[in-house]
């Protein structure tokens, strides 16, 4: 995949300067048959038919726990730290304490 994605960052972007596009309609109508393009020629069919995925075990809430950003923090006097351009305050006791917080994908702090 990641060769993928760096043909498609050099690829792709030469292609455009090519085509003369230099606006984000003109990419639009162009886009499409470039992608139409580009899987004639890349597109590879899997050899095997099995589907390989599986169903995930776990709880939601152990996924969400799993596919968040953590990063620590620290509490300040006032029971604050501060997070995304957001001043977070707790409703308890322990100035300087260390906080384990945690942002879902879906940009809820958990």
């Amino acid at each position: 995949m990641e060769r993928v994605n760096q043909t498609l960052q050099d690829r792709l972007i030469k292609e455009m300067r090519l085509a003369g596009i230099n606006d984000m309609d003109s990419a639009n109508t162009w886009l499409p048959g470039y992608i139409k393009d580009f899987n004639r020629r890349f597109a590879v069919v899997s050899k095997d038919t099995f589907d390989a995925h599986l169903a995930y075990p776990g709880t939601r809430a152990s996924l969400l726990r799993t596919l968040s950003v953590h990063v620590a923090k620290t509490l300040s006097k006032n029971l604050s730290c501060p997070h995304e351009n957001q001043l977070l305050q707790v409703a308890t006791t322990g100035t300087g304490l260390g906080l384990q917080g945690a942002q879902g994908y879906d940009t809820r702090v958990l």
